[in-house]
């Protein structure tokens, strides 16, 4: 703390917290007193998180918004004509065809990241991948804090070409469906999995199928023939 305030006394500061749906409720405890004992000092703090929030971060954000001590800027993902300026605007020398361009944005669903990652890969001339080094990277690291279970989960779905119904995923992982419940919506808090209804079932899949690649692609080749062998004899009983 001194040191941000010894260093917000020689010029202003802006600090940067990404992904902040993440933090428990100790870590944004300490983020919240930061931000009262910095509140006399020229510091701005810009913090990024999905647009589902978990309650504990809601409650958090709520309060701030409360004391005055907070902006909201609501961002969305690029549209598909967006998407496609965007892609032309980098890529002034090369035309790409009407099949190109959608692959990009469907790889991308509009997301800036994404779609600057794939623009480079082919201003170098690299075959497209929708899982560039940079992607997986990031990732992975969205994915680091879950726990057995969630991985569990998505791995059964990753293996799953369309929505699961709940059910299916409670027998698969043999827990209760409450338990199973409870992991899609911490999952979906964390903007990695939605919910859809289908007649009377409730069906799970990815928010981003860029996550579903990334999710299958990690598995082993053995672990996808033993989920797959799994799933198809659920299905067969």
């Amino acid at each position: 703390m001194t040191v941000l305030q010894q260093l917000a006394k020689m010029k202003p500061l802006i600090i940067l917290i990404e992904d902040i749906h993440w933090m428990d409720t100790e870590s944004l405890g300490i983020l919240q007193r930061v931000l009262h004992r910095l509140a006399q000092y020229p510091v701005a703090f810009v913090l990024t998180k999905h647009l589902e929030t978990p309650p504990h971060l809601d409650e958090c954000l709520n309060a701030l918004t409360h004391q005055g001590k907070l902006d909201r800027v609501q961002l969305q993902p690029f549209s598909r004509e967006e998407s496609f300026d965007f892609i032309r605007s980098q890529l002034t020398d090369r035309r790409l065809s009407d099949d190109e361009l959608e692959q990009l944005y469907q790889s991308s669903q509009g997301i800036p990241f994404f779609l600057a990652e794939y623009t480079q890969l082919l201003q170098r001339n690299e075959k497209f991948t929708p899982l560039t080094p940079a992607i997986k990277a990031k990732l992975g690291l969205k994915l680091a804090n879950l726990d057995s279970l969630d991985n569990e989960l998505l791995n059964y779905l990753s293996c799953c070409p369309k929505p699961v119904p709940l059910n299916t995923l409670a027998q698969l992982m043999t827990l209760s469906l409450e338990k199973v419940i409870a992991i899609v919506e911490n999952l979906g808090y964390f903007y990695i999995l939605k919910e859809s209804s289908e007649d009377d079932d409730v069906l799970v899949s990815f928010r981003q199928h860029i996550i579903h690649l990334y999710c299958y692609d990690r598995l082993s080749l053995s672990k996808k023939r033993l989920l797959h062998d799994q799933i198809a004899s659920r299905l067969e009983a």
